[in-house]
């Protein structure tokens, strides 16, 4: 398994020339992005009641019309889980809901309650490739069994340093993150605004996604609303953003089985190191438990 310290080594180096550029500006102002088009995304949530896990594409993990199927736009889906002490297995997905647009797929109990769980999908001839996970994780310590067994080309994921037991791992991923030039936090706040802060972390090909300045998007909880909510540039793959706290307004009405408000983030990041450049577009979904 791999150390935090060796995980994000790369990004401490990589980062010093900021963090002293922002000792000498009072202002600093983060770099801003290419613009890019902007696709529509794979999204995997789980179903606590049902114990499923349900696949939906959408511009939105709420949009009004999302939908998924085998085949939609030349888009074929897939999900896999595995854990620590259950091998990696392939999903059978199934078209669901009243109008068949959800693709979704039972769970059961072989995972526990610790797990990778990922979608993926390619479209426009492959110039496309869709990410998605929906991971679970009891201790901040457990992403990086999560990230070991991870096997998408781009993944996100916000991990929450403050969840309970803390350790070294937690702190060293807090002050790693003070290496951004655009956190949604006060470096070392729990909370912020009357939101969770939760650093989120970018991987391209197993590792930290270096000087590529890709926007984190956070989205709404709530059934039916397709609104971000806020967006944050990520130089070296790691930035603390804000998410909502269980009980919160934006909470209301968003269901995850009474275990906390559930979180949604997206990332798009173009490979030009390729003959033919592909785009690459990923999500998470989880819950903030607190």
């Amino acid at each position: 398994m791999k150390t935090t310290a060796a995980l994000f080594a790369a990004a401490t180096v990589a980062g010093a020339s900021d963090a002293a550029d922002r000792g000498r500006h009072t202002h600093y102002v983060p770099p801003t992005p290419s613009p890019t088009p902007t696709y529509p995304k794979l999204w995997a949530q789980r179903d606590f009641a049902a114990g499923t896990v349900n696949l939906t594409f959408g511009g939105a993990p709420h949009a009004p019309g999302a939908v998924v199927a085998t085949a939609v736009d030349g888009v074929a889906a897939s999900a896999q889980a595995a854990s620590a002490t259950a091998n990696r297995t392939s999903l059978p997905l199934a078209p669901a809901g009243s109008d068949g647009s959800v693709l979704s797929a039972a769970l059961g109990e072989t995972y526990g309650e610790k797990f990778l769980l990922e979608a993926s999908g390619a479209g426009d001839e492959g110039a496309r490739r869709y990410w998605a996970n929906a991971d679970a994780v009891t201790t901040p310590n457990d992403w990086f069994v999560i990230q070991d067994l991870a096997t998408a080309e781009l993944e996100v994921t916000l991990r929450d340093p403050y969840m309970a037991p803390q350790s070294a791992a937690s702190r060293r991923l807090l002050e790693l993150s003070s290496l951004s030039v655009d956190n949604q936090c006060e470096q070392g706040a729990p909370v912020q605004d009357g939101n969770a802060c939760v650093v989120a972390v970018v991987r391209f090909k197993g590792q930290l996604l270096m000087d590529a300045n890709v926007t984190i998007t956070t989205w709404s909880p709530r059934a039916g609303d397709a609104q971000p909510l806020r967006a944050s540039t990520s130089k070296y793959g790691v930035t603390i953003v804000q998410v909502p706290l269980p009980g919160s307004d934006v909470c209301a009405g968003a269901v995850a089985g009474g275990r906390g408000c559930p979180y949604f983030a997206s990332v798009q990041h173009t490979d030009a190191s390729t003959p033919t450049p592909t785009t690459h577009i990923a999500t998470t979904t989880g819950v903030t438990q607190r």
